[in-house]
């Protein structure tokens, strides 16, 4: 074996010394009582307790002023009474948007009622036609444009 100088020696004794010392800092990590840990773990709970959430959610109820689904009983008659908009088949149905494609479909307000109508569907007392992106074309001959275009 070949013999080694005195700075490589030097070297391996430092890397020996520091790898015995790790062990000695890490220790105190590794070798903690159970008495300290439990005493940790109840103060980190107490910290971030809170009521079970079976009870919090079961006995607050959530006021709901109106349901956002239901038109108002006030649009829905002033639009059936309107005799302006009973003259025209185009101004009692609305189509707020529509969705071109394989299966077209469009959103329409009719009568203060809002659904989605399909090829078929009856608007305005007619069947749709086609739907496409400028909006409905009913049976009747009536076209129905998409909101916000000229018709």
């Amino acid at each position: 074996m070949r013999a080694i100088d005195d700075a490589y020696r030097k070297r391996l004794f430092t890397f020996s010394a520091m790898l015995c010392a790790i062990p000695l800092f890490l220790m105190p990590i590794a070798g903690r009582s159970s008495f300290e840990f439990e005493q940790e773990r109840a103060a980190f709970s107490a910290r971030f307790s809170a009521p079970p959430a079976s009870i919090a959610w079961r006995t607050q109820q959530i006021p709901v002023s109106r349901d956002p689904f239901v038109p108002d009983p006030h649009v829905q008659a002033s639009t059936a009474l309107d005799p302006a908009l009973t003259n025209r088949a185009d101004a009692l149905a609305l189509v707020r948007a529509v969705v071109t494609g394989a299966s077209p479909h469009a959103l329409v307000e009719e009568r203060g009622d809002v659904r989605v109508v399909g090829i078929g569907d009856p608007v305005a007392g007619s069947p749709v036609v086609a739907i496409d992106r400028t909006g409905l074309r009913l049976q009747n001959g009536a076209a129905l444009p998409l909101e916000g275009q000229a018709p």
